[in-house]
This record gives C-alpha cells, structure tokens and sequence, in this order.
C-alpha cells in the first residue's frame, strides 16, 4: 500500500497584492514529492547460475525495498516489455524494515529460456509494467532431466544458459548438442541454431567395436531387454561456464549383429565389448561455444578396433535454405545433395561453417553461422542418402592395449559468419596444447655446443602428441600419465645466438610450438 510521508519543512510560496493602502498576503504550501518505489535484490548478486539436478535445491533470495512496499513477489522475467515472459518464483514475501529475504526452490525453467532476470515486484506490479525500478541479477538456470531405472541413470537432457547464450544438449547416445541461442539484451532469444553436434547414435554402425555394432545407455534401453547405467556429473560456477561428464561402458548383443535388433529378444544377452566411453563436455561462459571431448579406453587389457560416425544434423528454416562451406573449398556456402561425399579435407583440425540461411544477408538476426570443428580430419564426411540436411563425420581408430583413442568436437556460433570462422579458428588451437620447454630457460647462457633441452607436453583433443622435435631433432618422449608427458633431447648447437623451437605433433596431424633464445659460448 502506498501512502504520503509526513512532511517536514516545506517551503511557503507568497503572493502579496497592492491595492489603495493595505496589503493583501496569501500563502499555501508546495506540494511534497515522495520517493519512488523501488526494490533492490543483493543476492544473489551478478550473473549467477544454479544448477537442477533434482532433489529440489534450493537458494537464498534477500533485498532491500522502498517504505512504501510491504510485501514483494519474486519473479523471473524475460523479453521485451509488452511481451514479458515470467516464471513466478516465491509469492507475497514480507518486507519489513526495508528488507525481505526467503528461501525458494530453484525455479524450473525448462520449458523456456534457462536465463532469465531475477526481480522483486510490489504486489500489485505485473512483470509487463514498467519494471526499471526493480532490479536484480540474471540467473543461468541449468537443468538436468534423467531417464532412470531405479537410481541408475540411462539418459539426460540438460538445458543451460551462460553469458550471452543458451543450448540444449543430450547424452551421447541420442541426438547430442541439440540446439545453441544468442540472448538479447532483454533476454530473448535472437536466433535459436538447431541441430545435433556429436550424436553417437540412432543409425546403423555409428559405433562398431571390432566389426560389432556398440551401444551406449540410451540404445540398450531403446532396443533390448536390459539396461547400462550412465554415470553423469554436473559442474556449475558462478560465472556461468557449464562442464559434465558422461562414462558408460560399450556393450554389444550376444545374439544378432543387425542394427537395431529386430526385437528385443533377438538381441540376446548383453556382452560387453571391452571399450568404454566417456565424454567430458563444456559450455563456455559467453554463450557461443560447446566443447566435447570424448575418449575410448581399452577396458580388458586388450587392443581393439574401432568404427565411429559422429551424426551432425541442422535443422533448416520454414524458408530459404542451409549454406555448407568446407575446409579446403572455396566460394562461399553451396547447399548439399543426399548421398554427397565431401573430399579433400585438410590432413589437421578443421572446421565446417553452417549458415542456417545462406540466402540471408549478414548480420541479419533471423539468420546466423554454425562452426562445426573437429580435432582431426574424418576418414569420410557424407551426406545421408536420405537427407541433404544430415551428414556423418566417418572414423577408424586403434585403441591400444591398455590405452584410450581420442577425438574432439567443436560447436559454435554467431551472427556473422567472420565471427564464426574466428570461433571456429580459435577451437581448433584449442585441440592440442602447446609444448613447455623447462630447460634451459629463456635468455639461458649454454657452455659449448653440447645442448640439453626438456619439456613438458599435455594431452588436448586427440590425447598426448605423438612426436616432439626441438630444432629438427627428434625428442624422447616418457608418459607420466593419462595426460601429461616429458621429453628430453640432446643435440650439438653452433655458438652463439640461435633460437630452440620445440615442435609437438598430435594423431591428428596438428602441430604446435614454442620458441625461446639461448646462447652457446
């Protein structure tokens, strides 16, 4: 309820009249100006996520009111005025001494966008009125829906937002990285790129271990008597950037090698392949990228085979038509034929832009790029043979005894497509790490031509290089584990000022350096 505050002193207007010999004086009082209704909510504070993983969490909601407000409802809002959208988080929370605060449950958003504005509205107030008064922090809502058997999970769809950006993403056995959108300023959803980015499943050898067909959680569901548990983790900051894992084992059906099974007795019982996968994915804090990265590990002290199809799959608009542009090909974006096989391929990371409208002009905000960057070239890249918008990324990799294969994707996008070829540009660098020489140091004074040089080198997308060389001469290179090896190497240097450049290559053909100067006396 809003009321007049009790006035102290206030200025007296006078109005004095001449007339014959008097003086007529009249005065009355300036009318008093309360001050505006407002609310302030301090925390959460920021751009602040929170993550729903079920178990109904909760978080602390406290702020600072206006005299004239008693009670406040907390909302979360979104759009544009006029066409606000709103998901009510707790209702006619007391204000008193100017503060409120309240314990609510996190607000389930995943019928909409997982970013919205969190505000504290005085009764009476509805989010499409004039809200400027009311303020507060934007909250990433990430939201985790499991398919489960009892406490074993077997699948997950998760909603996210971060910085400037939301995406939909799935395990990898169904249609994985769904869908990325960019934010307005009010936090609407400019253009929403759907499709799917690493799925491992739903088509005929996507996975095949040693010329059997594999399947994760969500297939052995789908098609057979029985069920494999997924182990999944989640793990939010405060500044919006999103990382889960996923690990299953890779079984295959002891009856029949037909994929899908006819039936779900054809399938028989479930054998184990002797590969496990696991996947480690990361949604960056601006919003415009998901990195994946997944590794195969030889589970039985054994070496295997293994076929892989990475499905890449976008979704075209109700007019115009998707724009491929692939690495190694010039002329801009072309559209795609069913059954069309790309060649030509660079032999190191790469990527392949996807314009959701390639008849659009840039910049247009209906229309936007999609960067698809892989760690190292496919063996193949073909379009389904029945449909021109879905194509396959075709793998053969060797798990060794003991040992992982790995690869890597990338998801980006942007208005622009400049913005996202740099996207793309900048993920493919991420792909490997750059080695460290430890010694000498930079600037180092060597006695005599004898040179010692070591290092240190970390796994990136494609696990650990395969090769180190330090001025041409090949180093030796000792594993101190799953993703972090040394290298040493000795070699005779003229006198003098030279540079030492140490050189490291991948399984996938990517190369990265590191230089510093020395001098030999």
């Amino acid at each position: 309820m809003a009321y007049a505050p009790a006035m102290a002193h206030t200025p007296l207007r006078r109005l004095a009249v001449l007339g014959g010999c008097g003086v007529l004086a009249m005065s009355f009082q300036a009318p008093a100006h309360a001050d505006p209704t407002f609310t302030h909510i301090s925390t959460p504070s920021g751009r602040t996520t929170l993550l729903d993983d079920g178990g109904s969490p909760t978080f602390a909601i406290s702020g600072t009111a206006s005299p004239d407000v008693t009670t406040v409802d907390i909302v979360c809002v979104r759009g544009p005025s006029g066409s606000t959208d709103s998901t009510v988080v707790a209702s006619a929370v007391p204000v008193a001494g100017g503060g409120f605060s309240t314990v609510s449950p996190v607000p389930d958003l995943s019928g909409s966008s997982p970013v919205c504005r969190l505000k504290a509205l005085p009764s009476g107030i509805l989010p499409d009125d004039d809200t400027t008064s009311f303020s507060g922090p934007i909250l990433n809502i990430d939201i985790v829906k499991r398919t489960s058997d009892g406490t074993n999970t077997l699948d997950f769809r998760l909603t996210a937002g971060s910085g400037n950006g939301e995406i939909s993403v799935a395990s990898a056995g169904k249609c994985g990285d769904s869908s990325m959108g960019t934010l307005a300023d009010d936090l609407s959803v400019t253009r929403d790129s759907e499709g799917c980015v690493g799925d491992l499943g739903g088509t005929a050898g996507s996975v095949r271990v040693d010329g059997h067909p594999a399947l994760l959680p969500p297939e052995v569901l789908a098609f057979t008597n029985g069920t494999s548990p997924l182990s999944l983790s989640f793990h939010t900051r405060k500044d919006g950037q999103l990382t889960w894992t996923e690990s299953a084992p890779l079984l295959r059906c002891s009856g029949t090698d037909t994929y899908p099974p006819s039936s779900p007795g054809a399938c028989g019982s479930l054998l184990g392949t002797g590969v496990s996968f696991h996947r480690v994915g990361t949604f960056d804090r601006g919003g415009h990228q998901v990195r994946l990265r997944d590794t195969f590990t030889s589970s039985d002290s054994a070496k295997h085979r293994l076929r892989l199809v990475y499905g890449v799959e976008s979704t075209p608009p109700p007019t115009g038509a998707l724009g491929f542009a692939f690495p190694g090909r010039s002329g801009g974006f072309h559209g795609s034929m069913t059954g069309q096989v790309v060649t030509g391929l660079p032999k190191k990371a790469a990527t392949v832009l996807v314009r959701s409208d390639r008849f659009t002009a840039e910049g247009d905000p209906s229309a936007g790029t999609r960067a698809i960057t892989w760690s190292r070239p496919p063996d193949r890249l073909a379009f389904s043979a029945d449909d021109a918008t879905v194509f396959g990324l075709q793998y053969a990799l060797a798990v060794p005894k003991n040992g992982t294969a790995a690869l890597g994707l990338t998801d980006s996008q942007a208005t622009l497509t400049s913005t996202a070829r740099a996207l793309g540009s900048r993920a493919a660098d991420d792909m490997m790490p750059a080695p460290r020489i430890t010694s000498p140091a930079r600037g180092a004074v060597i006695t005599g031509k004898r040179t010692k040089v070591t290092g240190v080198v970390r796994a990136g997308a494609n696990g650990l290089p395969v090769s180190v060389t330090v001025n041409g001469h090949r180093a030796t290179l000792k594993p101190t584990g799953a993703s972090r090896a040394t290298y040493h190497v000795v070699f005779d240097e003229s006198l003098g000022k030279h540079t030492l450049t140490a050189v490291a290559r991948d399984a996938g053909g990517n190369r990265r350096s590191t230089s510093i100067t020395v001098r030999n006396k």
